[in-house]
């Protein structure tokens, strides 16, 4: 779980989704999860940081084009954010 004021919630969903999405943040939540996740007001356990650390970039970046194919544009066409 991650805390934010003081409530315990899950939002690696959303810093996942954020960082598929958003290719800056994607490089700053793979280089240093924990910082990324307070930009945002969030607080990720030491667990889940030692975690989000051992992710392959390379391999979350695969992840990122293999979709990009499936959906025939880039993911940042369809983002939100």
């Amino acid at each position: 779980m991650i805390e934010q004021e003081g409530h315990e919630l899950n939002f690696l969903p959303y810093l996942a989704g954020r960082a598929f999405l958003d290719p800056t943040f994607r490089e700053q939540f793979l280089n240093n999860p924990g910082y990324a996740a307070r930009q945002l007001g969030l607080h990720l356990t030491e667990s889940q940081i030692e975690h989000l650390k051992a992710l392959d970039p390379a391999e979350v970046e695969g992840w990122v084009d293999q979709f990009e194919g499936f959906a025939g544009q880039p993911i940042m066409a369809m983002s939100a954010w």
